[in-house]
């Protein structure tokens, strides 16, 4: 069940496959949603209580934070390329697989349902 311009979305009450098709939702499908929007403010209150002043951090942590946003989202730009059909050769497509892992996936929480 897709719908809209060039048959993007899927329509409501589906969720979007890897393969490009949809499936309907099942109600066990809305249980990995609820439990990350319970998990986030839970998370939020917990750092809340480790609250560090950032002018007492050194500056090689602040450096390392950096170099792991940035390598973060390097994965996830090597993980759109891998939803795109192109036959890649081996050493590279096993590179781009491997960020099948490291991505962040919203799909596998079902946000759509």
């Amino acid at each position: 069940g897709r719908e809209g311009k060039a048959c993007n979305n899927c329509k409501e009450g589906y969720f979007p496959l890897e393969n490009g098709t949809c499936q309907k939702c099942q109600e066990a499908d809305l249980l990995p949603a609820i439990a990350i929007f319970i998990l986030i403010p839970v998370v939020i209150v917990l750092l809340s209580f480790f609250n560090m002043d950032p002018n007492q951090q050194s500056l090689n942590l602040l450096t390392a934070a950096a170099v792991t946003s940035q390598i973060i989202m390097s994965v996830q730009a090597l993980g759109s390329i891998r939803q795109l059909s192109i036959d890649w050769p081996a050493p590279v497509k096993s590179l781009i697989d491997l960020t099948r892992i490291l991505t962040f996936n919203l799909d596998i929480i079902k946000v759509g349902c």
